[in-house]
């Protein structure tokens, strides 16, 4: 299949453009099926049983962090030492609205990649909740000996 089986264009926080989206994306599902009945030997009786209840929204929002994760960080895969640890705002940020470029939002908008990070972003709120620190005063090697621990 090519990209044309993609629903694009959509403003992911706009009821309208889902409600068009929901209905492409149904659409598009109806002409795959079509076609893999008629051209796919052993789908001539073939139909389609279930499908996702609403369309998935890849991206919507993102925040603007101190630092802005792009395409250049990815193929690298450039590390820092407090990746799990957030501005000045306070606020431990994770999964797909982490601070990052349409390009590297790809990269991580990912569920293994948003568990991850959020159990991280958790252990350090964790962390910091005790003894009332802010979230960027926790030390990084306190969070990866927790993870490790769990």
């Amino acid at each position: 299949m090519t990209d044309r089986y993609r629903v694009t264009g959509v403003i992911g926080t706009s009821v309208w453009d889902l409600a068009r989206a929901e209905w492409q994306a149904r659409r598009q599902m109806r002409q795959i099926s079509a076609f893999l009945r008629k051209y796919v030997p052993g789908f001539e009786r073939s139909y389609v049983v279930q499908s996702g209840v609403t369309i998935g929204v890849r991206e919507s929002h993102r925040i603007s962090g101190e630092y802005q994760l792009t395409s250049d960080d990815i193929p690298g895969e450039r590390r820092w030492d407090d990746s799990c640890r957030s501005g000045w705002t306070g606020l431990a940020v994770a999964g797909r609205c982490i601070s990052g470029t349409h390009e590297a939002h790809s990269s991580y908008r990912v569920m293994p990649i948003a568990l991850a990070t959020g159990q991280a972003a958790g252990v350090c709120a964790a962390l910091a909740a005790r003894p009332g620190k802010a979230v960027r005063d926790v030390p990084v090697g306190h969070v990866q000996a927790e993870l490790c621990r769990l």
